[in-house]
This record gives C-alpha cells, sequence and structure tokens, in this order.
C-alpha cells in the first residue's frame, strides 16, 4: 500500500480533473515551484506513484544550434521524471536530492520528447518507510520516432530534512 505524502495527496486532488487541464494546472504548478522546469515548459502527462510521465516541445527556448532539443534539456527531462516519481514517494520529512547522473548520447533526436520514470514496489516500500537512502530509479527517454536517443541512470537519494539544517527547513 502506498503512503502518502503531501506532494501525492496534491496530485491525487487532480485526479478528478479531466487529463488536459490536470496535465496543465500539473505542469503550471511545478513549473512554478521549479522555475526551470516552467522555463523548459516541462508537461507533466502521467503522475502516479509508481511512474511518472513528462515530456518537452522542441521549442526555440530548449533547442540546441542545429534545432533540436538540446542536451541539456535532454538531462532535465529525464531528471525530472525521476526526481518527481521519488518525490512521490519520500516522506514529508525528508527531501529528495540527485546524486548521480549519467547520460549517454547515442543519435540525433527527432523532435519533441518524452520521459517515463518507474518505480518498482520495492523501491516504493523503502521510500516510504526510510528518512534516508538512495536508488538507482529507471527512466526512458523517445523522441518522435519513438527510439531512445539517450540512455540515462539517475541515482536518487533522500535525507531527513532535519539533518540539512535551516535550509531543507526553508524549502518544505
Amino acid at each position: 500500500m502506498t503512503k502518502s505524502n503531501r506532494l501525492s495527496k496534491l496530485v491525487k486532488a487532480s485526479s478528478r480533473l479531466p487529463n488536459g487541464i490536470r496535465s496543465a494546472l500539473l505542469s503550471k504548478t511545478f513549473g512554478r515551484v521549479v522555475p526551470m522546469v516552467g522555463t523548459a515548459r516541462i508537461r507533466y502527462e502521467l503522475v502516479r506513484p509508481d511512474q511518472v510521465i513528462v515530456s518537452i516541445a522542441n521549442h526555440k527556448a530548449m533547442q540546441n544550434h542545429i534545432g533540436q532539443l538540446h542536451a541539456c534539456a535532454m538531462a532535465l527531462l529525464a531528471e525530472t521524471a525521476t526526481g518527481f516519481v521519488t518525490a512521490m514517494n519520500v516522506p514529508d520529512s525528508a527531501i529528495v536530492l540527485i546524486k548521480s547522473i549519467k547520460i549517454d548520447y547515442k543519435r540525433s533526436t527527432k523532435g519533441a520528447m518524452q520521459a517515463v520514470a518507474t518505480l518498482t514496489a520495492e523501491q516504493q516500500q523503502l521510500m516510504q518507510t526510510s528518512e534516508k537512502g538512495e536508488t538507482l530509479v529507471q527512466v526512458s527517454v523517445t523522441d518522435e520516432s519513438g527510439e531512445e536517443p539517450i540512455q540515462c541512470e539517475m541515482l536518487w537519494a533522500w535525507v531527513a530534512k532535519s539533518q540539512l539544517g535551516s535550509q531543507a527547513r526553508a524549502l518544505s
């Protein structure tokens, strides 16, 4: 059984809305909380405690010199999906932090991209029952062709806010 934290309760409260409105609301809300996500116009397509799907259009502000999504935009997409699914599961007394990112760029991209981050039941259980830990969050990033132009590994950690001092408490 999934335990609820403040973030998962907020997502659940929005579940009664039609998908398009829900996605727009979550995207706008989280874009304000994390300004870089808002600037990139990342869209939250699906948000569940075990899976988060986010997407980004190939718009000018996020393009590289050849008109494709910039490498940093692709990394942000994967980091957003994995971080959000992690944050849906940690206790309210903890904060999530990215510990390491490994990205292999395999080929050029085609158009918009989507990232799908998934947690196992075991990972969810670990996060929900401990105030400190780390886990490698699975993520698949595809472009409009359905292929994976990048392969990622995202290692997330969570720690008790009390261990981080006054800065972490200000974030809550």
